[in-house]
């Protein structure tokens, strides 16, 4: 890309309007990630217009920081469904704080790859359940966390403590259309890893 297709790309005339015109976008980009991080879909999608912003910047001669601290995220180890919750949403938020106080563009990246990787190992986590409830699954809505917390403890006080406890009689059935949602998600990452 050359300098004068990176000002089209951004819809402007001049060298003098790049920056705030990139600003501007990264801070879009930014807002709809932090909005809609629980849709790998979204997120994909806004990886790729941040490395089109990288192209842009290096066509305008812009200098890009190449080098950040690697934040990395703690595992979901725990069969417990709470501390599991727990861990999934100290996770998401601690990414989530890192996009709002940055604008690298390869630090966002990054850390679009830690928001995909951290729902990956969540929406494995949960088993399989079989439910006639809701044929169609949107990956775009997602329970309430709040919501899913009071879920999780409620069951705690039927003795519904780890994944492996869970079946399509004793899950309450918010929950069992979530982790339908997450039983596709976990689908949908197959399938992208595939190709």
């Amino acid at each position: 890309m050359n300098q004068i297709e990176a000002l089209k790309f951004l819809g402007i005339d001049s060298l003098a309007e790049a920056e705030e015109s990139i600003e501007n976008k990264i801070f879009a980009i930014k807002q709809e990630i932090i909005s809609s991080c629980h849709v790998p879909q979204l997120i994909i999608a806004k990886q790729k217009k941040l490395k089109q912003l990288i192209s842009i910047c290096e066509s305008l001669k812009f200098n890009l920081k190449t080098e950040f601290d690697n934040y990395q995220i703690e595992p979901l180890n725990s069969e417990s469904i709470l501390e599991s919750f727990n861990q999934f949403h100290k996770n998401r938020s601690m990414i989530l704080q890192k996009i709002a106080s940055n604008s690298e563009l390869n630090f966002l990246i990054y850390c679009c790859e830690l928001l995909l990787q951290n729902l990956k190992v969540w929406s494995k986590k949960w088993p399989n359940l079989d439910s006639e409830l809701r044929k169609d699954i949107k990956l775009s809505k997602e329970l309430d966390g709040v919501e899913m917390l009071r879920l999780i403890v409620e069951m705690s006080s039927y003795n519904i403590f780890n994944f492996n406890d869970l079946n399509s009689i004793n899950t309450p059935n918010d929950l069992m259309i979530d982790i339908q949602r997450l039983n596709e998600l976990a689908r949908y990452f197959v399938t992208i890893e595939s190709n």
